[in-house]
């Protein structure tokens, strides 16, 4: 199916490197070009991140758009640069309110964290997530989110109906261990892929984890990570890794690595440990499970809904019952195989081109 002549999509793609987000533009764009024709098909962003995409032709129509998202700057360019179109689409809340060339807008909100979990947030960001979020939600002609759980919050923090909301769930990138790369580890670990950001409940795992430290000798915490953006990022867990020796002489810090690198961390860790307060989705375990790993992950949000019977779950406001768990996972080898079993056919349940294929035909009935 090919758009007519003059019919044309402008996508925001200058989140294509940010974690979550930039997944599923990754995954829609080179879909949008096989669906609708490259000719139809118009991207914003900076160019020089864009051509670095696997997926990037020369031929694709990109309009060099260089500020910075949740900006001012972005509210004032985009309308600016931004050509006649029939869909624009915006990949998160932060919608170019200002920019009327477009006949329909089509909205992702993959979670609405930032209503939920705003205690973390200054005041001018709490206003700013808050005026953004409705005014998205005003102007789209549907919401794109990729869990039942975060549809639900939608639903309970913006003034949107169940049925303009579609839910496409995301894909799981199937990462390759590759022979040739090595991990210099002599000890187990438990893995810790996420970022600073305090509904990651980072802080409360390092209490977790020293408590099995107090039990278990000879294991790590691993965080996959620049060691200076957690530390500087969140002083509270600077302050506690300088207060707890113990603690600090056996968390590790893998510094930036590849999805490569990344492979072979999951598959050599004893359990990724994921005890996020609020996701709505949560890629991690599902990268995990489909290198082998075991799960251990909070019970909180989206997260049972995604992984089902193919984790174990803690209470991740509880830093005795996530240290209970992670014994438990280290230490039952019969509990290991069966997680890892069912994590592998847990994953086969999650696909990119379905999600593509939802997210297309779902812009093909709005044209319609």
């Amino acid at each position: 199916m090919k758009l007519n002549h003059n019919e044309k999509l402008v996508i925001d793609s200058r989140m294509i490197n940010v974690s979550g987000i930039g997944r599923y533009i990754n995954s829609l764009i080179p879909a949008f070009v096989e669906f609708f024709g490259e000719k139809n098909l118009i991207l914003l962003g900076r160019k020089d991140d864009i051509s670095k995409c696997k997926w990037y032709k020369e031929s694709l129509r990109v309009i060099n758009v260089g500020a910075s998202i949740y900006s001012l700057k972005e509210q004032l360019e985009i309308p600016f640069k931004m050509p006649y179109c029939d869909i624009f689409i915006s990949p998160h809340y932060n919608f170019p309110v200002l920019s009327f060339r477009q006949k329909k807008n089509v909205v992702f909100f993959p979670d609405v964290n930032h209503l939920a979990m705003n205690q973390s947030l200054s005041f001018s960001k709490r206003l700013y997530a808050r005026i953004m979020f409705n005014l998205a939600s005003l102007r789209a002609h549907s919401v794109i989110t990729i869990s039942e759980f975060s549809k639900r919050e939608i639903v309970k923090y913006l003034r949107i109906q169940p049925k303009e909301i579609l839910i496409a769930k995301c894909g799981v990138d199937r990462l390759i261990v590759h022979s040739s790369i090595k991990i210099q580890l002599d000890s187990p670990y438990f893995l810790f892929v996420g970022n600073i950001k305090p509904h990651k409940n980072l802080y409360n795992a390092l209490l977790a984890f020293e408590l099995v430290l107090n039990k278990i000798d000879n294991i790590k915490f691993c965080i996959v990570g620049k060691r200076e953006g957690f530390l500087t990022g969140d002083s509270s867990i600077s302050q506690l890794l300088k207060d707890k020796k113990k603690l600090y002489e056996n968390v590790i810090f893998t510094g930036y690595i590849n999805d490569k690198e990344l492979a072979l961390f999951y598959k050599e860790a004893k359990a990724l440990f994921f005890p996020s307060l609020y996701e709505g989705f949560g890629l991690p375990p599902l990268e995990a499970m489909s290198l082998g790993c075991p799960v251990l992950c909070s019970n909180s949000s989206s997260i049972p809904e995604i992984c089902g019977e193919a984790a174990i779950y803690c209470d991740p406001n509880s830093v005795t019952d996530m240290s209970q768990k992670l014994i438990e996972i280290l230490s039952n080898s019969e509990m290991r195989e069966r997680l890892i079993m069912k994590g592998y056919e847990k994953v086969d349940e999650y696909s990119w081109d379905d999600f593509n294929e939802k997210v297309l035909k779902h812009i093909k009935s709005i044209l319609d």
